[in-house]
């Protein structure tokens, strides 16, 4: 198994060269890394060039066309994701490969994720939390765009069906949407760990606690998923798995 590891990438000279390290020192080594220089501009494939990364263009901006043109671009049969101001544990890798070798029939893992300067342990119940309260939304698990790996295989699959516009969707839960519904098996790995930034959060948090969620009710509706409402009981009800 042969691994491509795709970095989206938009202005992120600050934050870029510590995922690339974080990637260089991984316990499993990356098979080739593909960092998509989304119109950025600053020193973001300056900095990327120094190490030895492919790095592709795409001037149009937006996740969807920069995670897209880096998964097409992919050499390897499992592809897996990361942000570029993210960063990986070091077993992020092995814990992936081994999770797709333990279960062969799997097209898709989300891994956890955890944020950078939060204690592991009220982490990873907010993690879990989410994981368990997106499963009950969607009735499978998400996938989470900091941390998440599917098979070339699932990719071309669904590739054409895919939303475009990243303004009214969730990209990355709109590819395990899509996934789903190709009968597609979503997994997770929960010991693959990447630390993200809470950069976005905290400049803008309403649209964590507002925006965030009515865009996703939008989406259940607009991909027929019958949104599933939630009481305060069911919520305390639900059984979180240790990481």
């Amino acid at each position: 198994m042969k691994i491509s590891v795709v970095i989206p990438a938009h202005n992120e000279k600050d934050y870029i060269e510590k995922c690339l390290k974080s990637l260089f020192s991984q316990k499993r080594k990356p098979d080739e890394i593909i960092l998509v220089d989304n119109a950025s501009t600053d020193e973001t494939a300056t900095i990327a060039s120094k190490y030895n990364v492919t790095i592709i263009k795409e001037p149009r901006k937006g996740t969807v066309y920069a995670r897209n043109t880096g998964f097409d671009s992919a050499k390897y049969d499992l592809i897996v994701r990361t942000d570029a101001d993210s960063v990986p544990d070091k077993k992020w890798l092995y814990e992936i490969e081994k999770f797709f070798i333990k279960n062969k029939d799997t097209d898709a893992v989300s891994g956890s994720h955890f944020y950078l300067g939060v204690n592991d342990t009220v982490n990873s119940a907010m993690f879990l939390q989410f994981i368990a309260l997106s499963k009950m939304l969607l009735n499978h698990y998400p996938l989470i765009g900091p941390n998440m790996a599917l098979t070339k295989n699932i990719w071309q699959k669904i590739r054409s069906e895919l939303c475009l516009n990243d303004k009214i969707i969730h990209e990355d839960i709109d590819i395990s949407i899509h996934i789903n519904k190709v009968n597609g098996k979503i997994g997770l790995a929960k010991k693959a760990i990447v630390h993200a930034s809470m950069r976005r959060l905290i400049k803008n948090p309403t649209s964590f606690f507002i925006e965030y969620p009515s865009r996703l009710r939008k989406m259940l509706k607009d991909h027929d998923i019958k949104p599933v409402y939630l009481n305060i009981k069911k919520i305390t009800k639900i059984k979180l798995p240790k990481i």
